[in-house]
């Protein structure tokens, strides 16, 4: 519920990466959980490939001027860690959001 989705889908689909409502970043993690969640192995096997890209994509700039997508990106990814049982990098990840 912390991602507004008239927002998001706004900025995703005019691609409007200059707003505080979409980034790549959170794409990938959104795209990450997805994948994650799915029931067809193929599709689960390429959440890993998402939640790299999502921290790529932080790290090379979504940090250094933090924004409510930012923060956003990190809570999800947050959830992919405790979803691949990694509370460690869960809480460190959650803490950077908070």
């Amino acid at each position: 519920m912390f991602v507004d989705r008239d927002k998001f889908l706004l900025g995703f689909l005019n691609h409007s990466y200059t707003s505080k409502n979409s980034s790549r970043s959170l794409e990938f993690s959104i795209c990450a959980l997805g994948a994650l969640l799915s029931p067809e192995n193929p599709i689960r096997d390429l959440a890993g490939s998402f939640y790299d890209a999502a921290v790529r994509s932080l790290e090379s700039g979504g940090l250094l001027e933090p924004q409510e997508s930012s923060i956003q990106t990190l809570t999800l990814c947050s959830f992919y860690q405790i979803g691949q049982g990694n509370f460690t990098q869960a809480w460190m990840l959650s803490g950077m959001a908070a």
